[in-house]
């Protein structure tokens, strides 16, 4: 049996025309590139324009003014602060200055207040002695008024017209004489019974009795015994 080969097909080298294609496609993607850049430029600088974008701007420079003017306004207020702060500590100073000066016046018035105490003291040690000698002189003029009052009771003037035992007490009455001396005890009011008429110029003494009348003229003063 006799076998046949089948025809033997030799490779051809490749052409020039897929290296053609190659070069052909590049350009073309380089040409739509840059069609699509312009496209894209032409609408950048269009969208510029466009009121979105001018609105976008706007908003954009409100954001810029009002961030400006917090800044401003942040800036006013750490000056404020550091006034503040250095008010406070200007006032911190006077007030520390004030209590300095408060607690001298404080110790001040302490010992003051300690001698005015003292003081006080002797006045009220003072007051409580004279008190005790208002008691006392109290005390001494009761005595002195009894007293006078028993010599009232005891003495008669030297001049004078006496009912014994209305005006004077009856009793022995004693007179250490003066010139010109004279007395006289009437048993009546009207003078007419004469009891007794006596006149010395030298110590005398006299007996009266109740319901009798003494008249003294010109004498020292007569003591009842």
């Amino acid at each position: 049996m006799t076998m046949t080969r089948p025809p033997v097909t030799e490779s051809k080298p490749a052409t020039p025309r897929s290296h053609k294609r190659w070069w052909v496609v590049a350009a073309g993607s380089a040409i739509l590139a840059l069609a699509l850049g312009t496209v894209l430029g032409i609408r950048a600088a269009d969208a510029t324009n466009s009121p979105e974008y001018q609105a976008q701007g706007e908003k954009l420079a409100n954001a810029e003014s009002r961030l400006a003017f917090t800044e401003a306004a942040l800036e006013d207020a750490r000056e404020s602060q550091a006034d503040a702060e250095g008010t406070a500590a200007d006032a911190q100073d006077r007030l520390a200055t004030f209590e300095a000066h408060l607690n001298q016046r404080k110790a001040v018035m302490k010992k003051r207040g300690a001698v005015l105490r003292k003081r006080q003291g002797a006045l009220d040690d003072r007051a409580a002695h004279l008190k005790e000698r208002a008691a006392d002189l109290r005390e001494r003029d009761k005595d002195v008024t009894e007293a006078e009052a028993l010599l009232a009771e005891t003495t008669v003037p030297g001049d004078g017209t006496f009912q014994v035992g209305v005006d004077i007490e009856g009793g022995l009455y004693r007179s250490p004489g003066k010139r010109g001396c004279r007395f006289t005890v009437y048993g009546d009011a009207e003078g007419n019974a004469i009891l007794l008429d006596k006149s010395t110029a030298g110590s005398t003494s006299v007996s009266l009795r109740t319901g009798t009348w003494f008249v003294t003229r010109g004498c020292a003063e007569w003591t009842r015994a």
